[in-house]
């Protein structure tokens, strides 16, 4: 298969994931359910799940002045429940990043994620293109106003 025959099926596999997703949170929005709060008991549960730290980056959430974010493992527009079985704990950079995308997303933007960041440390040109898209977008911006880690 050409690079182009590859491309092309890349943009046909990202499509019919929107659609999907589209069709799946319209199947949710017309059963309309409610959302349900968690009680403080469920919330300490579902943080020890994690001990206290976000589920996607690690970062510790023991201290109650942090935003926490009981996130769906399962998204509820994606037909998730309210069960305390379908959160864990998260920061809100995390969760506001997964939004409401199905699994098969998150592994696609990760893969897209991690070849643009392998693009940018080897400064090719398409890094160079990348990044200078990249800088443009706030949660960019947001992440270089920050000191950088020290771990």
């Amino acid at each position: 298969m050409t690079t182009e025959q590859q491309a092309r099926k890349l943009k046909t596999r990202v499509s019919n994931l929107a659609k999907k997703r589209g069709q799946l949170q319209k199947a949710v929005n017309a059963e309309s359910k409610a959302r349900k709060r968690l009680n403080e008991r469920q919330k300490r549960g579902v943080g020890k799940k994690t001990s206290f730290k976000c589920h996607c980056c690690g970062k510790r959430l023991n201290n109650p002045n942090l935003k926490r974010h009981y996130d769906h493992i399962r998204a509820k527009s994606t037909g998730g429940s309210d069960g305390v079985w379908n959160f864990l704990l998260s920061c809100e950079t995390c969760n506001w990043g997964r939004k409401a995308k199905l699994p098969e997303e998150i592994h696609l933007l990760l893969a897209l994620g991690e070849m643009a960041r392998s693009e940018i440390e080897r400064d090719t040109e398409l890094g160079a293109t990348i990044a200078q898209a990249a800088v443009r977008r706030p949660a960019i911006k947001t992440w270089l106003s920050k000191p950088a880690s020290r771990n």
